[in-house]
């Protein structure tokens, strides 16, 4: 009846390693510019991969779904006005954003650097700045070295 404690074990282990992998960082993203906007198909495959056990299925799926301007409100899409954009980036750095996960962006072998997946909260955002259509998590791809620890002297 050894097997029993070992299995035991090894569950409480495993538990404890996807409740540590889920728990999102409140990040701020120095430049939005170098966000993913459209992805092409098959860009998941290999993200899935590198992600697998660091989050949830469930989590994946929610991504994929709204993680590129399809999924996302009218008002997160790219805008070509200059004056549109830098009004957009100034809501976008008002709102909360949690750091999800990170990953290497391999294609065709080579290596494009780590990306992070951000997730903004609809519930804690929308007293920040209500955006019509908006009624759950989006997430944004950007490169990790524009996203920075959240500052916690400003206003929010």
């Amino acid at each position: 009846m050894q097997f029993k404690p070992i299995m035991m074990a090894l569950l409480l282990s495993f538990m404890v390693h996807k409740a540590q992998a889920q728990q999102e960082t409140q990040v701020d993203v120095q430049y939005w510019g170098g966000r993913a906007l459209i992805l092409v198909p098959g860009y998941w495959e290999p993200v899935q991969d590198q992600l697998k056990g660091r989050i949830s299925d469930s989590l994946f799926a929610c991504i994929r779904k709204h993680c590129s301007e399809k999924g996302w409100p009218a008002f997160f899409r790219y805008q070509s006005d200059e004056a549109q954009s830098q009004q957009q980036e100034l809501v976008f750095n008002q709102l909360i954003k949690y750091k999800v996960a990170t990953y290497d962006n391999i294609r065709n072998g080579e290596n494009y650097g780590t990306e992070a997946i951000l997730r903004i909260p609809w519930k804690e955002n929308q007293s920040v700045h209500p955006v019509e259509g908006w009624d759950y998590d989006i997430y944004f791809i950007v490169p990790d070295k524009d996203v920075v620890p959240h500052s916690r002297n400003d206003s929010r």
